[in-house]
């Protein structure tokens, strides 16, 4: 990942400078999604006072890349739904589950609604696939009825400790509503049917972001950093009751 940084830099600093927060972000290419993904900023709406040490745009690449590696295993994700078995239409709800491995506390970044989402994006924490297991289904996620497609500001609030050998559940939904394959038309349920629904954790940043004059300066909070993929499970859409 280090290697397309030096690439996408004036990207991330001009998308900065157009101050994104509140205006759509399209982007084509999963991999330009992925790295952008590790290197949007965003300026915190927090107004406390930033800690003695901040990091430059720089720096926090750096950390990001030495961390990522050093954090593998430390913290554990698995997620399972409320019901496997769900009436067409209904919400569904699942629950994510994080564990702390450490004999010490552990920060994380907690997800939130809006970064439950089908692709990658800057505030994406929970990527998501649905895969039909019954054969003739076809959908798509409409981006015109995704929840959020506005970029947020990551916040110093989603930032939370694990106490050492510790878990925390976090009850979310998953988005139901699709359309047809490649075309923009009015979104259905998911149909009848088995699905295998996959799901990554995501976090690529060391903490928030402050505009210090002309540059962004990054507010270290040394959470955990880098993606864990969680075992799929099953999910039924039955006929409405």
């Amino acid at each position: 990942m280090r290697s397309h940084w030096s690439d996408i830099r004036s990207l991330t600093e001009a998308r900065y400078e157009m101050s994104f927060i509140g205006k759509p972000t399209f982007f084509t290419g999963r991999l330009c999604l992925r790295v952008l993904g590790a290197l949007m900023l965003v300026v915190s709406s927090s107004c406390d006072q930033p800690p003695v040490r901040t990091y430059s745009m720089e720096e926090q690449f750096t950390l990001f890349d030495s961390r990522s590696i050093e954090m593998i295993g430390q913290l554990e994700f698995s997620f399972k739904l409320e019901k496997e078995s769900i009436p067409i239409g209904q919400d569904i709800f699942f629950i994510a589950t994080f564990t702390n491995t450490l004999a010490s506390p552990i920060v994380f970044r907690a997800p939130r609604q809006y970064g439950v989402m089908e692709e990658l994006y800057p505030d994406t924490t929970l990527l998501f696939t649905v895969k039909p297991i019954s054969e003739g289904i076809s959908f798509r996620y409409p981006l015109d009825v995704h929840p959020s497609r506005l970029s947020r500001p990551v916040t110093r609030d989603e930032f939370v400790t694990l106490e050492p050998q510790s878990s925390r559940e976090i009850r979310l939904q998953l988005p139901h509503m699709v359309s047809k394959s490649y075309s923009f038309t009015q979104p259905f349920p998911l149909p009848i049917g088995q699905y295998r629904v996959y799901m990554t954790y995501i976090n690529n940043f060391i903490g928030y972001a402050m505009k210090v004059g002309e540059d962004p300066q990054f507010i270290d909070l040394n959470p955990w950093l880098g993606e864990i993929e969680a075992p799929p499970v099953l999910l039924t859409i039955t006929p409405a009751e």
